[in-house]
């Protein structure tokens, strides 16, 4: 920018700035006490020990943390720092002649890309009123739904319900899984509930309503800039000069930095969302295998249980009829079928896990947008 530079400033108006960033530290702050409301949505129920969800806890917790760092000191801050410098170049200007206060502002070096600077507005566009928020950011952090209706109703609910399967099942498998090892079918007795129901109680819906709230904490923080870009040319209507064109290209800056943190709150978002989902679809089918290892496990029972009373002394398929060997079969078949399942659940959730830790551990160098470093505006004497 050239040195002749006009400058000017209106000190009756100028204050409705630092009190807009002041709004938006706010805005930002809410953003963090509404993630401290919600943050343990899956992990207000009781949880059988061994459950998978668990194992998600810690990583949350990790996500949680650098998410309400981001927002209180990575946005929070640096606006309360940037209006309290605002604050004190406003009583500069006030205590200070017109003339001194440009003689001071032809010294400073301007804006680094001035190209970027919004000159005049777009007559389709006008500004704003002066200083006012055109959106509400604290109006997006809304309650998130309960999202368990999403979801096709289970014939068994293994997120709330898993000793209705216990009753059913558990004794019926583990008996004849017993007759099994005995007769050398199989490695050792099975525990349905331990070995398959046990890992995926939980929760998993509540998985999506965390989704929403890291998506709506982002929509928040994207308001935040819109506010900042739409005020943008009335800067220029009661401040102009280099010490203006330095802080509107700050603010600018200072914007994209909220931009960027609701696109890494959406990566979050993300993956909360496809956990939800895919362990919730994985469920869904392993409830569908359990019904029917129930079913086979009652009529294989029988059917061992009478082939081992035929036989007392005698171990081995030899003993057992077709029919006795097909049920058995069956039974195996779908037991097989619910363990690989819950191992595929197992490997799942643990896959969430790392790519959790990697979105937590971001920072200003390997991704994590970072507010500008502080700008030099004008103090009062001291």
């Amino acid at each position: 920018m050239a040195n002749d530079t006009i400058f000017s400033v209106d000190v009756r108006d100028l204050p409705g700035l630092p009190r807009m960033i002041l709004r938006a530290r706010g805005d930002v702050e809410a953003c963090a006490d509404y993630l401290q409301t919600y943050q343990d949505l899956p992990w207000r129920e009781v949880l059988a020990s061994g459950a998978l969800i668990a194992l998600v806890k810690p990583a949350h917790d990790n996500v949680v943390k650098a998410v309400d760092s981001q927002l209180r000191r990575g946005l929070g801050k640096p606006g309360a720092y940037l209006a309290e410098d605002l604050v004190s170049a406003i009583q500069y200007y006030s205590d200070t002649d017109t003339k001194a206060a440009a003689r001071n502002d032809s010294l400073r070096p301007g804006a680094e890309h001035p190209e970027n600077l919004t000159r005049r507005y777009d007559p389709l566009d006008p500004p704003v009123p002066l200083f006012t928020d055109v959106v509400r950011p604290n109006n997006l952090l809304t309650p998130p739904p309960d999202h368990s209706g999403d979801f096709a109703k289970n014939p068994i609910d293994l997120s709330r319900d898993a000793v209705s399967l216990t009753r059913a099942g558990r004794d019926v498998v583990w008996q004849l899984t017993e007759i099994g090892t005995r007769l050398g079918w199989c490695d050792r007795p099975i525990d349905i509930f331990a070995e398959i129901v046990q890992p995926v109680v939980g929760n998993w819906p509540a998985m999506l309503q965390l989704a929403d709230v890291f998506t709506n904490i982002g929509r928040a923080c994207a308001g935040v800039n819109q506010n900042f870009a739409e005020n943008q040319i009335n800067i220029r209507a009661v401040w102009q000069g280099r010490a203006s064109d330095a802080f509107q290209e700050h603010l600018r800056l200072f914007g994209l930095t909220h931009v960027g943190t609701q696109e890494w709150l959406n990566q979050i978002a993300d993956c909360y969302r496809r956990i939800g989902v895919t362990v919730n679809e994985l469920v869904g089918k392993l409830a569908d295998v359990l019904v029917r290892i129930v079913d086979m496990a009652v009529a294989a029972l029988i059917a061992a249980q009478a082939a081992e009373a035929t036989a007392p002394t005698i171990v081995g398929p030899a003993v057992f009829g077709s029919a006795a060997l097909y049920e058995f079969y069956q039974f195996w078949q779908a037991l097989q079928t619910g363990l690989e399942l819950g191992e595929a659940t197992d490997l799942l959730v643990k896959g969430y896990l790392q790519e959790l830790a990697h979105l937590a551990r971001l920072d200003s160098r390997t991704g994590l947008p970072a507010a500008p470093p502080p700008i030099d505006l004008p103090d009062p004497p001291r």
